[in-house]
């Protein structure tokens, strides 16, 4: 089952607190954006629904080819509702819900080094292979976030089809004695960022 990008450890020696950084909601925001989709910052203030993979920068004969660039993975919100309730939520519901004259604030995970779980959205079964490993996805269903879950719904491609330049680079998978094995079709697997530059505060800052 698709779940988006959950946060889950800290890549490097540094402590695991779960952090992360808090930004104002845009007020047009009219998408649904859920527990680990991804968001970007806007140019008229504040952050939206991030709906374009990211990739990294590629260096081609001399030339940069700029990156598709997102500010982070989503974790939650705060806003006051249409009826004037104080929420703490795990989804954004959208704008239409939203009192747009109060505080509407997004907590965002921008840390490059952070790892996250994700479902592969295999289709068939797979047994992990060392192959898999250090390869390097895209994420699909940007915009399938369940208002009943609160959850995304984005899931990287299947295991046998790589892309570069892309969004993330497997680096393990969860191991409970059936995950990692041919049994589950729809494994999950451990994820960083393919390269800092997919992010807008790892590659210069562009709206």
């Amino acid at each position: 089952m698709a779940y988006g990008l959950r946060p889950v450890s800290h890549g490097g020696y540094l402590y695991n607190t779960g952090g992360n950084e808090v930004f104002p909601v845009n007020s047009s925001t009219t998408a649904v954006i859920g527990h680990g989709d991804l968001v970007k910052l806007v140019a008229g203030g504040g952050v939206d629904l991030a709906t374009a993979t990211p990739e990294y920068a590629e260096l081609i004969e001399g030339d940069v080819t700029l990156p598709v660039q997102v500010l982070g993975v989503f974790v939650g919100c705060e806003y006051v509702s249409t009826s004037g309730t104080p929420t703490w939520a795990q989804h954004w519901p959208g704008s239409a819900a939203v009192d747009t004259g109060e505080t509407m604030l997004a907590y965002v995970v921008t840390d490059p080094n952070a790892v996250f779980m994700v479902s592969t959205g295999d289709s068939v079964a797979k047994k992990w292979e060392d192959t898999y490993i250090g390869n390097t996805f895209d994420l699909f269903n940007l915009s399938s976030a369940s208002t009943a879950t609160g959850n995304s719904g984005i899931t990287i491609q299947d295991l046998a089809t790589t892309a570069a330049p892309a969004a993330v680079r497997v680096i393990g998978v969860p191991k409970d004695g059936k995950n990692e094995t041919s049994s589950v079709t729809t494994p999950d697997v451990l994820v960083r960022w393919a390269d800092s530059s997919v992010l807008t505060y790892g590659y210069g800052l562009g709206l």
